[in-house]
């Protein structure tokens, strides 16, 4: 208990030691205060950090970016969009960061995170496309390794895992104006295979793609891996999304992005081609196909299989055996017009297995899963958006022969209120294999719902952003035997000076779930809290936070966690540092802190039980070429003597890894922008 007491303590010095001055943070700061990153699956976000880190490298030019250009920033609103555009067609390029106030839709929150990936450049005559020895000796080249050593050994590490206990990577991007971008991606899971088993080309895990970009009416053009968003995702949406905060303003634009596959997570991307082409005034269109291997669990009679596996592990003989065992093949397109504030647009595509897909519907949540060995799916998006008012949505259907339908409505009465209505309406029978849409089960299936959300600049500095969200499942759910509803609301205050800024969060969520012997359906409730304070002045900058969390479902469970954060920098140094003591009943009461990591490394761990979790980050750029950065963290449990369990477990009760990344970049001139850790 002492050595207990000394460690909090020394958290708390550490607080009150690193509150004193700051340095200007980067994107990552302003993301964990915008989103409820605990709301949406890491794997998803893990792709977001992988898009923004990419786009953080390669900045968009605010003064001769076009609509599609800007469609790129996720967080950017259809009205948010349109005011930019607007703005610089006005009144001339933009010389300043403080212009972006000028912007009246732009949001404090948005101008903050939209700095970090734009840069301030002069409209030029005329842009063309050179020769290729022109672009390859001029563009940008990035090259970047990294491994994680982990200083402890798994159960499957002695017997189980085929590999060693070794994380790396290694990755490639190119990049030359906003016209040619090229990626390629090598990855290796600590316990897979390297050089051997079903790996005999070396990594377990591979990415690459080639982009054309605005080459007369060529839109873009992606060849290899890539991501695809349509409409409002009812269709077609294997790109990111973000959680229902950041939605209550963003979620009113229909969007068609096409973009290059470089995250190192195996989510559905597709593989081959896409492009958009603007065929006429006003109206685009895109096509793509594509082919690929996905794993899946098969079933016993080895001609069909239950589920297609995204977890991307091939560690243990059972995860290799599904690895790229099943084939499959998607083809569409769709057809967007756009005159003013009217837009309309049509999706469809057709895909397919070459094994039939047949889920295990004996388990009555999963009657209505898709199966079979052909799909398609269709839908219509259209939207109008003014100033001070939009209306988007999209209605989609497909082989299943059900609907699935998302309205949105906001109103912005003057440049400090925004206030958002959403409908969705998924029929149970409803599914698709490529679709993401707002929801709050994560799925275009078996939900009903209206979300009423706002925000409000109240004065001097003080942001208010809220939703209440209500939502009727008509089937079964994991964990819920019958029809049942959520009820979620989230209440956050912003307060920000020229130094300090402070965030006040409430969530408060409500789902009806089995009881013990699921003979009825009881509520689950969870409260969550969070206040920050982040301060910046000068080479220091900190954050000191505080989380709670209450839930009442089957029991009690009550868990609470401290945790501080702060950073120096230099000319061609930067040193970042977290300590956070935390303690809950269980797993009911656990809590998320973001902590930065590596470039192109999103962590955002789960912390119950009781213990003590410290991480140090370094990273020194040796000229205009070179950068190294060095992570050590571990995480101490008071409560515990072994950790995790199966193959996972670690006889300790102690956790530490060390990171290590080393980039080499060369090539055209670097943009100036803010240096931040």
């Amino acid at each position: 208990m002492q050595t207990r007491h000394f460690l909090l303590l020394l958290c708390f010095f550490f607080c009150q030691l690193s509150f004193a001055q700051t340095v200007n943070t980067s994107w990552e700061r302003y993301l964990d205060e915008y989103c409820e990153m605990e709301d949406v699956e890491s794997a998803e976000y893990k792709v977001l950090h992988d898009a923004l880190e990419d786009l953080a490298e390669a900045p968009i030019d605010i003064n001769t970016a076009t609509w599609k250009d800007l469609e790129r920033v996720p967080f950017l609103s259809a009205q948010q969009i349109e005011d930019i555009c607007y703005y610089v067609y006005r009144y001339g390029p933009l010389q300043t960061e403080g212009e972006l106030a000028m912007i009246p839709s732009l949001d404090t929150p948005r101008r903050n995170l939209l700095k970090c990936f734009i840069f301030f450049g002069q409209p030029v005559v005329k842009d063309t496309l050179p020769d290729i020895g022109t672009i390859v000796t001029t563009g940008k080249h990035e090259l970047t390794g990294m491994m994680k050593i982990p200083t402890y050994k798994r159960a499957g590490d002695k017997n189980g895992y085929r590999g060693y206990n070794l994380k790396h990577f290694i990755r490639y991007t190119f990049n030359y104006r906003d016209h040619v971008k090229a990626g390629f991606v090598g990855a290796q899971d600590s316990g897979e295979p390297f050089f051997a088993n079903k790996n005999s080309w070396g990594y377990d895990y591979y990415s690459f793609y080639l982009q054309l970009k605005n080459i007369g009416r060529l839109q873009s053009l992606v060849v290899g891996r890539y991501r695809l968003r349509f409409g409002m995702g009812l269709v077609m949406n294997n790109n990111l999304m973000l959680g229902k905060l950041p939605t209550i303003d963003n979620l009113a634009r229909s969007t068609n992005v096409i973009s290059g596959h470089s995250s190192r997570m195996d989510i559905p991307y597709l593989q081959g081609a896409a492009a958009t082409v603007n065929v006429a005034k006003n109206i685009d269109l895109t096509a793509f196909a594509s082919y690929r291997s996905i794993d899946g669990t098969m079933n016993k009679d080895s001609a069909s299989f239950a589920t297609w596996v995204t977890t991307g592990y091939h560690r243990t003989d059972a995860e290799l055996a599904k690895k790229n065992n099943v084939k499959t093949w998607a083809a569409g397109g769709h057809i967007a017009w756009r005159n003013r504030a009217w837009r309309l647009g049509f999706t469809g595509y057709a895909a397919g297995f070459d094994k039939e897909l047949k889920p295990n519907t004996n388990v009555g949540y999963r009657k209505y899963y898709a199966a079979g060995k052909n799909f398609w799916n269709i839908s219509a998006d259209y939207g109008y958006v003014t100033p001070k008012f939009a209306f988007q949505g999209e209605t989609a259907t497909g082989d299943c022969g059900a609907i699935a339908t998302i309205n949105s409505v906001s109103y912005t009465p003057s440049t400090s209120l925004r206030v958002l209505a959403i409908q969705r309406f998924y029929s149970y029978k409803y599914y698709t294999l490529y679709g993401k849409s707002f929801s709050d089960n994560g799925y275009v299936r078996n939900e009903s719902g209206v979300l009423l959300g706002g925000s409000w600049e109240v004065a001097g500095g003080l942001t208010v952003m809220g939703y209440t969200d209500y939502c009727y499942f008509p089937w079964k759910r994991y964990q819920t035997s019958d029809a049942s509803h959520s009820w979620d609301n989230v209440l956050q205050a912003t307060y920000q000076t020229s130094k300090t800024t402070f965030l006040l969060r409430y969530r408060l969520k409500r789902r009806e779930k089995d009881n013990e012997d699921k003979t009825a359906l009881i509520w689950e409730t969870t409260h969550r809290g969070r206040f920050s304070v982040h301060y910046e002045d000068g080479l220091w900058w900190s954050k000191t936070q505080a989380d709670i969390a209450y839930c009442t479902y089957k029991d009690k469970s009550f868990g609470w966690m401290l945790s501080e954060q702060a950073g120096i920098q230099q000319d061609w140094w930067r040193i970042y540092g977290i300590v956070g003591y935390f303690n809950t009943d269980d797993y009911s009461s656990r809590l998320y802190v973001y902590e930065r990591g590596l470039l192109y490394n999103f962590y955002m761990p789960s912390y119950y039980g009781e213990g003590l979790h410290f991480a140090v980050l370094g990273r020194a750029d040796f000229g205009k070429h070179w950068m190294a950065m060095l992570k050590l963290s571990t995480t101490k449990y008071f409560d515990r003597d072994v950790i995790s369990s199966g193959l996972q477990q670690i006889d300790a009760s102690a956790q530490t890894d060390i990171e290590l990344m080393l980039r080499y970049k060369f090539g055209g001139p670097r943009y100036k922008k803010t240096k931040s850790l």
